[in-house]
């Protein structure tokens, strides 16, 4: 994971399955990557992203993204990834692999806080501990 300032951000594992970061982490990397160490399968990605070569960039949104669709009743989008970013001096984060394959150097995942505050208080709170750190 990167900051705003666009410097790496560490996250060590602690023994105790807390977490620690490096002087450089926001607030909301902080909350986001507390939310996401409360399961085995999401800690599992979590250390993939603080691992990765590629720089994960995390935004928190107060949007909420709750639609109506034809034959269901609400679709709730808690998040959403771009993999690419608005600098057009690096290829806006794409890069060509060496086999020809393009691939991305710094994706942007969204977090719609609106939409999970409105699920938990609504019926479904899947994901009330990241509101509510």
């Amino acid at each position: 994971m990167v900051g705003p300032n666009g410097k790496r951000v560490t996250v060590t594992h602690n023994k105790d399955g807390s977490l620690s970061f490096s002087k450089n982490a926001t607030s909301n990397i902080i909350r986001v990557a507390n939310a996401l160490n409360q399961t085995a399968e999401v800690k599992t990605q979590l250390t993939k992203v603080t691992q990765s070569d590629i720089k994960v960039k995390i935004n928190i949104s107060s949007e909420t993204k709750i639609t109506q669709r034809k034959n269901v009743k609400l679709l709730y989008q808690y998040g959403g990834t771009v993999q690419w970013n608005l600098n057009d001096t690096d290829n806006y984060g794409k890069k060509e692999n060496a086999d020809g394959t393009y691939g991305i150097k710094e994706p942007t995942v969204t977090i719609y806080e609106g939409t999970i505050d409105e699920d938990a208080e609504t019926s479904n709170p899947r994901m009330v501990a990241l509101t509510k750190q």
